[in-house]
């Protein structure tokens, strides 16, 4: 039976505050991806909500390869704070800096918009992932994702999948080999369950 994974961001460093820094916040509307994050670094591979975003090179990298179920949707960086969290001690319990109210979303919410750190990040891209697959569920509220199940006969095959059910981002065992490859540090699987 072929293997389907859910795509997730690791736990990271300091928490929801790591998980600000890294990611940002953003989402496809209407054909656009309006991000919103710091700068002037950005991972290789970043989900901001439910959206899967790579760099230039991770794009050309995927577009190389055999993998199916995407196209490329570019992003607006509507908003870049410059702050070099890459750069902090990556060992600390806690990051460098907190924002001044402690709240997390403050890094972005609370900073100005940097043109040079939007630059410095190249060109981003999110993936655009049909809504294909079916999932069902044996109780209409579950507790847990492992009471979701993926329907393989409409995933049609491909690599990346998503449902309208739920919003997570399916990939099958090849995807997750690639992945794990190119931008392992970066991504987490939860293995499916599968009908």
């Amino acid at each position: 039976m072929q293997r389907y994974y859910i795509l997730k961001r690791p736990p990271f460093r300091w928490g929801d505050y790591g998980d600000v820094l890294a990611h940002g916040f953003g989402g496809i509307d209407e054909g656009v991806c309006r991000l919103q994050r710091t700068g002037p670094f950005v991972p290789p591979l970043t989900m901001p909500s439910c959206d899967v975003i790579v760099t230039d090179p991770i794009r050309h990298d995927l577009e190389r390869s055999a993998l199916t179920g995407f196209s490329f949707v570019p992003v607006v960086k509507a908003k870049v704070v410059e702050l070099p969290w890459h750069e902090w001690d990556a060992e600390s319990p806690e990051p460098d800096e907190y924002p001044p109210n402690g709240e997390p979303e403050e890094y972005i919410d609370g900073g100005e918009h940097s043109p040079a750190a939007a630059a410095a990040l190249g060109e981003l891209w999110a993936l655009a992932i049909p809504e294909v697959a079916r999932v069902e569920r044996d109780r209409r509220i579950v507790e847990s994702s492992r009471e979701l199940h993926l329907v393989l006969s409409t995933t049609q095959g491909l690599d990346f999948v998503r449902s309208p059910d739920v919003l997570y981002v399916y990939i099958s065992e090849r995807a997750r080999a690639w992945l794990v490859g190119r931008v392992g540090e970066w991504v987490e699987f939860e293995a499916a369950s599968v009908r």
